[in-house]
């Protein structure tokens, strides 16, 4: 749809003993639409470190569309903007799944004479990176049993693990689908191992990954005879 011209006719007549019409006056008044704007999805949720994909179109054609933003603290990436598409990548720094709203307004201008349409709003909800929280560093002496519970400070999340295999720790790799670890670690060195547990958190189908480390002592006789060895040789 563009604008339209309404043709208009004006004639002078001289109404005092008769009628002496004069020579037609011809003006053209355009008027222009009233743009509309329909954004797609105007509701999204995507993970924090994510882009948004936000389509703008018009049924009136040659429409511009400018919008305005509203963040919350935590949220870095959001921001003012004209173009048929929202396309900003949006980082969520706290805990807690944000929303953040962008307000589109078109307008359509002729001939330096512009008109706005209704304005609507979308909102994009932006998934936090869930963490774990609490002490995530341990030690053990070989051949003890180590027991972890994951918890985080987002509420609502899912969790599972992977230890991968070590060197020096004979156990094989190991899993797990929930945030419990529960198992016996055996050094077979004389030094101390690093473990790793990395686990992935998940938020409405927001994943990310932290990890837990674990110390494994080797055994104190073991470790006292190569000591005694070493002063030997």
């Amino acid at each position: 749809m563009l604008f339209r011209s309404v043709l208009y006719t004006a004639y002078a007549n001289t109404l005092i003993g008769q009628v002496c019409p004069g020579s037609p006056v011809i003006d053209t008044v355009i008027v222009n639409p009233i743009p509309d704007v329909v954004a797609t999805p105007p509701i999204d949720t995507i993970c924090s470190g994510a882009t948004t994909a936000i389509q703008l179109r018009s049924f009136v054609n040659r429409v511009i569309f400018r919008w305005t933003v509203s963040a919350p603290a935590g949220i870095t990436g959001a921001s003012n903007g004209t173009g048929s598409q929202i396309l900003q990548l949006l980082n969520n720094s706290t805990t807690a799944p944000l929303t953040v709203t962008y307000t589109v307004t078109p307008e359509f201008t002729f001939r330096n004479v512009p008109c706005y349409g209704s304005p609507i709003t979308v909102t994009v909800t932006v998934m936090p990176k869930a963490r774990l929280s609490g002490i995530k560093q341990f030690t053990i002496c070989t051949d003890n049993l180590f027991t972890y519970t994951a918890s985080s400070a987002t509420a609502g999340v899912t969790y599972s693990w992977v230890r991968p295999v070590v060197a020096g720790i004979s156990n094989p790799q190991g899993t797990g689908n929930s945030g419990v670890i529960s198992e016996t670690l055996f050094n077979i060195t004389q030094a101390p191992i690093l473990v790793r547990y990395i686990f992935t958190i998940v938020k409405r189908g927001c994943p990310n990954n932290d990890t837990v480390l674990l110390t494994v002592n080797p055994n104190a006789k073991a470790l006292y005879k190569d000591r005694k060895s070493t002063r030997l040789n």
